[in-house]
């Protein structure tokens, strides 16, 4: 096979040695004498799968044990449904954007919600020097905005306390604090699931 590789946004391009790994879990996974991509998700297997990625992800992230990792399908664009809906109606929502995916966002939660404020900025150092965000009960930002070349790292000079982050295409290039985080692994890892962490106190009450 003639290797090809993939610049488009998606699923990234994966290492032969990883594709040499699962190969034989494709075939059969732990002498179960079905592959893989046969085991019912409502098996023990798939628990076992399941239990594996949440040990892993908090080893490589540093996930917090009062935080949950949740594996849910869709992109990032979903969770601007699942988490508008699952905030308090009488809180308020502030968004930071510096970009395309932000705009989006807010535009989306705008259709849902009535208590958002959008910031609309071109630089990183602008947030700080003219905002106050801390009358908000929570703020969201886009990490990295892929189209405009804005990124974000040091989250905690944002004076809030339940920062929603959507870090689909930088997550793992860096350390920082948990939030409410999310990113779609296609873009960043390889397999087209969602992954979110959120803090165990994050419920709608």
């Amino acid at each position: 096979m003639k290797p090809v590789y993939n610049f488009q946004p998606g699923p990234s391009k994966l290492p032969k040695s990883i594709l040499d790994l699962i190969q034989p879990s494709i075939n059969e996974y732990e002498s179960t004498g079905k592959s893989i991509l046969e085991i019912g998700h409502r098996s023990s297997e798939f628990l076992e799968i399941l239990e594996k990625i949440d040990g892993n992800m908090r080893l490589l992230f540093g996930l917090p044990e009062n935080f949950h990792c949740l594996l849910m399908q869709g992109g990032a664009t979903y969770q601007n449904t699942f988490i508008s809906n699952n905030i308090n109606d009488i809180q308020n929502i502030g968004f930071i954007v510096t970009g395309t995916w932000g705009l989006k966002t807010y535009e989306d939660f705008s259709k849902v919600r009535s208590l958002v404020t959008i910031y609309e900025f071109d630089s990183f150092h602008e947030i700080f020097e003219n905002t106050n965000l801390s009358n908000h009960d929570f703020v969201h930002l886009t990490s990295n905005e892929t189209i405009e070349g804005n990124q974000i790292k040091n989250f905690n000079v944002i004076k809030s306390n339940n920062l929603i982050i959507d870090m689909s295409s930088d997550i793992g290039s860096y350390k920082f604090s948990f939030g409410i985080c999310f990113f779609r692994s296609s873009n960043s890892f390889f397999k087209p699931i969602k992954i979110k962490s959120l803090s165990k106190s994050f419920k709608k009450e």
